[in-house]
């Protein structure tokens, strides 16, 4: 009886365990949780009194109390349901079952307050006289034989409460002190590195229950997907066709992952399944899947928080920004209760960043109140908030029901990498008591030149956060560069490695363009005070007379200068992927012409050297492939028109050059090669002749591999040498190299502070 039905049945229970450190550690057992645990507020001895009520109910009644198919289904039983007395065996003193409800009291303040009171109720309840009667039989002495068969029922339930009282003392007793601080380390796929932290992040996340880890990184093809390991395991899996996944999140029981992939909210299946594509959400900022399928998400840079139900259909906005203060809500966290959610608001002006805080919010809208002031995501377990300083993670008692902090911030790990442009931070928690990070300062980027011959040297010695749309000058002596997040645009002259900053603004600046004669620069300013996006063309010597050519409220960015100094070609959307390719005379003030309509428009678009042609990057294909079009500017009178149909002999007005993906298109500078970046981060050249009538292409042949660093949302991130021998792009060694750090067990550190 005892053996099959009540102690052993604690073995089937699904007990987060360290199994790859020290086995048999008891973190969490889902059926024996307390609703406050559940909850992930504070623990105090009351919890283990649950604990106790919980194991003394399964051995007397051979089933637990609160039974599920998952740890979702037990948890809310535990908060929702009373367990079934009836379960328990008809002779059960009533001592004993009032002890049961007092232990298992959801409400803390009604349960039992000592261990010791219980013991003293077993203590009177296990003299075997108890037993011979059923619940509400009178007590009157009754000296007739006890039945053979009722004594030795008497006699097991006997020994199952001493069983039951013995073992429990021990692992209540002794459960916290068995459970170690443990540091552990989990290094990158083989042949792969992790992507942590960037405008295309995909930093690590665990699921609830503590069991797995899933990651992006990028493989040795160039392929950038989801992993998943198991915590108990060595190896880390791919998920197919989750190619380009960033920003993962768990379902609630840690079956399903959502994620951010080539402009939309998808989901998958870890186990078994494929990719579902729930919405569109062209630049994920975020995601939490919450208790009822409900995930919370964020599907563009500024936007409010969306809900959507994990099955699909349309997402509906659940906050509302406040233009006064903030110009964007991401990073949401889904609370215990499944009613209450953390979120970040922000504002991309860096002077109004004293207004960037947490959020408390509710799905009906009912609540909304400030929790602290932070410029960095947030996140909850264990019963405390974990937040940013600088970058430090701190921890602080927080009420998820009441959204109140309270006690004093204690830090649990330092130099955590962080991404000041999107407010993220690479860390996650798990309801168990895991933590994992990415440390160490996030790797410092470096310009490199790449000979054809595949032989690399630094280009400009100093190490910074941040260089992005790195362009040569027309003599290929000057290279401007975006620096920082949010940046500024420099101008460095290569020979002396002299640099020079160029703006000053409180903006987010790049994709730098010089005018065919270097003595103008056109870049992009985005995320301005008053929510406007601009390009500006500006002395490339620094002096003053900026001038502003376009300005939009959608996203823009600066492609291409026509080699007869009077067009400018730029991208301007909603958000990547999702966009259109326009161009507009520099010197006149006509409106903008499109060029290619969207949503097809996506990775760059480059004028041949001639002023002929045009290469641009379109994913109209299903996926990003370069194609040539005639490049025939809009004339003054016609500027309201589209552009020229090709000239005959190119087929459908266009011809695609890449044979398998590709973006970033770029001109040798006497037009005889086109050059871009293959899906598998691989420097590709075409060879080309546009002299003709018909544009004529050569085969493709593969460079190098360059893994460019991609952190804007669009532009060209590499440039070609005027002889076309060298390639300039801005690289990190080591990058995504950086093991994960676990730590297990982290709340029991804050005990020791």
């Amino acid at each position: 009886f005892v053996g099959d039905t009540s102690v052993a049945a604690l073995a089937d229970s699904p007990t987060i365990t360290v199994e790859h450190t020290r086995p048999g550690v008891i973190l969490g057992t889902a059926a024996y949780m307390s609703p406050e645990q559940a909850r992930g507020k504070p623990l105090d001895k009351r919890t283990d009194i649950w604990s106790f009520g919980c194991v003394l109910y399964e051995c007397l009644g051979g089933s637990r109390p609160f039974m599920g198919e998952t740890t979702t289904d037990m948890i809310a039983r535990i908060l929702e349901r009373d367990p079934d007395w009836n379960a328990l065996p008809p002779n059960t003193p009533a001592s004993v079952r009032t002890l049961l409800r007092r232990c298992l009291q959801k409400d803390r303040k009604e349960r039992l307050r000592d261990i010791g009171d219980a013991i003293i109720e077993l203590r009177d309840a296990t003299s075997t006289r108890a037993w011979l009667g059923p619940v509400g039989e009178s007590h009157v002495e009754d000296r007739r034989p006890v039945s053979r068969s009722r004594r030795m029922v008497s006699a097991v339930v006997f020994l199952v409460v001493g069983l039951a009282v013995g073992f429990v003392l021990t692992k209540v007793g002794t459960r916290r002190e068995q459970a170690p601080i443990v540091r552990a380390s989990i290094l990158p796929p083989k042949n792969a590195r992790f992507i942590s932290i960037g405008e295309f992040e995909g930093y690590a996340t665990l699921s609830p229950d503590g069991a797995r880890i899933a990651f992006v990184a990028r493989d040795d093809e160039g392929k950038e997907l989801l992993w998943v390991r198991s915590l108990s395991g060595l190896i880390a899996h791919a998920l197919p066709g989750t190619e380009a996944a960033r920003n993962p999140f768990w379902s609630p029981d840690g079956a399903s992952l959502g994620f951010f992939a080539e402009g939309q909210l998808k989901r998958i299946d870890v186990d078994a399944g494929s990719p579902i594509t729930l919405c569109s959400a062209l630049i994920g900022r975020g995601g939490t899947w919450g208790p009822g399928d409900v995930i919370l998400f964020t599907p563009n840079f500024r936007t409010p928080v969306f809900r959507i139900s994990s099955a699909g259909g349309a997402p509906t906005p659940i906050t509302t920004v406040d233009p006064t203060k903030h110009t964007t809500h991401r990073w949401a966290w889904m609370l215990p209760d499944g009613e209450h959610f953390l979120y970040l608001a922000a504002n991309h002006d860096l002077a109004r960043a004293e207004h960037n805080a947490v959020y408390f919010a509710s799905l009906d809208g009912s609540t909304n109140k400030l929790v602290m002031r932070t410029g960095a995501r947030a996140a909850f377990a264990s019963g405390y908030l974990l937040s940013l300083r600088g970058s430090t993670l701190m921890v602080q008692p927080f009420d998820p029901d009441r959204g109140e902090l309270s006690g004093h911030p204690l830090a649990i790990a330092d130099k955590i990498q962080t991404d000041s442009g999107s407010w993220s931070a690479a860390y996650a928690v798990s309801d168990t008591g895991i933590l994992a990070y990415h440390g160490g300062a996030a790797p410092g980027k470096r310009l490199t030149w790449l000979d054809r011959g595949t032989s690399r040297r630094t280009l400009i010695g100093e190490e910074r956060a941040q260089f992005n749309t790195p362009r040569l000058a027309p003599g290929g002596k000057r290279l401007a560069v975006a620096i920082g997040n949010p940046g500024d645009i420099w101008v460095y002259e290569l020979e002396r490695n002299v640099g020079t900053r160029l703006t000053r603004d409180q903006a987010y600046e790049w994709s730098p363009i010089w005018s065919p004669d270097g003595r103008r620069i056109a870049y992009c300013a985005n995320f301005t005070a008053d929510s406007l996006n601009r390009i500006y063309v500006t002395p490339s010597s620094g002096a003053p007379g900026r001038v502003e050519v376009v300005h939009a409220d959608e996203l823009l960015s600066a492609m291409d200068w026509s080699p007869d100094g009077q067009y400018l070609v730029y991208w301007q959307g909603a958000g990547f992927p999702t966009g259109a390719y326009w161009i507009k005379h520099i010197d006149s003030g006509e409106d903008p012409v499109q060029f290619l309509e969207a949503p097809f428009a996506t990775g760059g678009a480059r004028i041949s050297p001639n002023g002929r042609w045009i290469a641009y990057s379109s994913n109209e294909s299903g996926k990003d492939e370069i194609y040539v079009a005639a490049f025939v500017p809009p004339t003054v009178e016609a500027a309201d028109k589209p552009a020229s149909p090709a000239p005959p002999g190119i087929a459908g007005g266009k011809q695609r050059i890449s044979t398998a993906g590709g973006r970033e298109p770029v001109w040798r500078r006497d037009g005889s090669e086109l050059f871009y970046i293959a899906p598998e981060s691989s420097l590709m050249a075409v060879a080309v002749n546009g002299d003709n009538d018909r544009f004529e292409i050569g085969a493709v042949t593969t460079i190098s591999e360059i893994n460019a660093t991609r952190t804007g949302i669009l532009g060209t991130h590499f440039d070609v040498a005027p002889d076309g021998q060298r390639f300039v792009f801005p690289s990190a060694n080591g990058e995504g190299r950086q093991p994960i750090t676990l730590v297990l067990n982290w709340p029991a550190e804050l005990r020791q502070k």
